[in-house]
Order: C-alpha cells, then sequence, then structure tokens
C-alpha cells in the first residue's frame, strides 16, 4: 500500500514512499443490506493479516496496490436454528467459525503527499465455516468479495491507521441446494506497518 509519511517543520505528518506493507485488520458489520444477496439477521467479525505492495503509479497523484489477505478467524454470529431459505427461527444465537482467504485485490490511493489518504478497496477470496452459513441446505465453502473506500492516517514514518466501511459479502456460488448469499454493512480498521528502508534511507 501507498503510504507517504515524514514530519514536517510544524511537526504534520505527511506519507513517505512505500513498497510494501503489513496490516493488522478487524471489524464489525452493523446490518445487512439486500444488494447481492438476500439472507439477513446476521453479523460478521473477521480478524486477518493483509499483506499490500505497490503495483504502479497511475494517474498521478493515483496509486494502485496489489492486496492478499489471510484471515484465520471469522466470527459469525447468526440464529440458532433458521429454515432453508436463511430465516430466523428462534431469538437464540450462535456462532459459526470460520475461516478465510483473499488472494486476488487491489487499492487505489488518491492525494499528494498528505497525511490522509483517502482510498478505494476491492477483494476476491474464499471462506470456510465449521458449519453450513445461512442455511442447512448451502454449503461450507464460499466465495466472497468486499467493496469499499476509507482513510488512512500516517502516524509515524513506519505506522499508519486505516478506517474503512464496504459491502463485505459472500455466497456459495450456487454450488449447494440453497445459495441465500449475504452482504454485511461493515466498518473496519488495521494498523499498517511499512516494510523496507526508512524513509531517509530511501
Amino acid at each position: 500500500m501507498l503510504l507517504w509519511a515524514s514530519a514536517t517543520a510544524t511537526g504534520q505528518q505527511s506519507q513517505p514512499r512505500v513498497h510494501s506493507r503489513i496490516v493488522v485488520e478487524s471489524g464489525c458489520s452493523v446490518g445487512n443490506i439486500h444488494l447481492f444477496a438476500f439472507a439477513a439477521d446476521r453479523r460478521i467479525i473477521p480478524i486477518g493479516v493483509e499483506y499490500d505492495r505497490r503495483f504502479k503509479d497511475w494517474l498521478h497523484p493515483l496509486h494502485i496496490d496489489y492486496v492478499a489477505e489471510v484471515t484465520p478467524m471469522i466470527f459469525l454470529r447468526e440464529p440458532a436454528e433458521f429454515a432453508p431459505d436463511s430465516k430466523p427461527l428462534t431469538t437464540s444465537r450462535q456462532t459459526n467459525y470460520g475461516t478465510g482467504l483473499w488472494p486476488a485485490g487491489f487499492r487505489v490511493y488518491g492525494g499528494r503527499q498528505k497525511a490522509l489518504l483517502p482510498y478505494f478497496i476491492a477483494k476476491g477470496g474464499f471462506l470456510y465455516f465449521g458449519q453450513r452459513p445461512l442455511s442447512q441446505e448451502s454449503a461450507k465453502l464460499n466465495f466472497g468479495s468486499q467493496i469499499g473506500g476509507g482513510v488512512e492516517a500516517a502516524l509515524n514514518p513506519r505506522l499508519s491507521l486505516r478506517l474503512g466501511f464496504s459491502d463485505f459479502h459472500f455466497s456459495n456460488g450456487n454450488t449447494a441446494a440453497r445459495n441465500p448469499g449475504i452482504d454485511f454493512m461493515y466498518f473496519n480498521a488495521g494498523l499498517s506497518w511499512r516494510l523496507g528502508k526508512q524513509p531517509d534511507q530511501e
């Protein structure tokens, strides 16, 4: 991911040239929308580690990063009992545990060496749950996407804070008898650690 971070004479921090970074991130959904799917009444909390690497400087000041993420822990809160069409049959809740892998993604940054950079993000990958999610006739293996945006702020020449919002979607792609699918309104935050040389070494 691209970030330019260096201290100015007044103590303000801008963002240094970045080649790659490691990001630890998590978030929580705040509701469901019917954008690509129709299931609802669920909440998702993923915890992941993302690797970002500069792909292209494109139409300066826009920059593109390749991004990939491993999500070792996914907590899906859903009804303890639900019908084949995903509708809840009880107010009791259960947690369905899963993992994820997002090998295909990109992030587009804008801005001219500012301490606060806006970005657009898109990721695609796979999620696997211990129990069939959304419907007893769905599949444990699902396909996921995240599309959204946010901002990233430099805390120091190495560390930055990211805040974002996206549509977090997954479904089984009609590989099972039922494919209700779901879209989450998902807020996330992450701490990004810049790899490579210090800015004054470049």
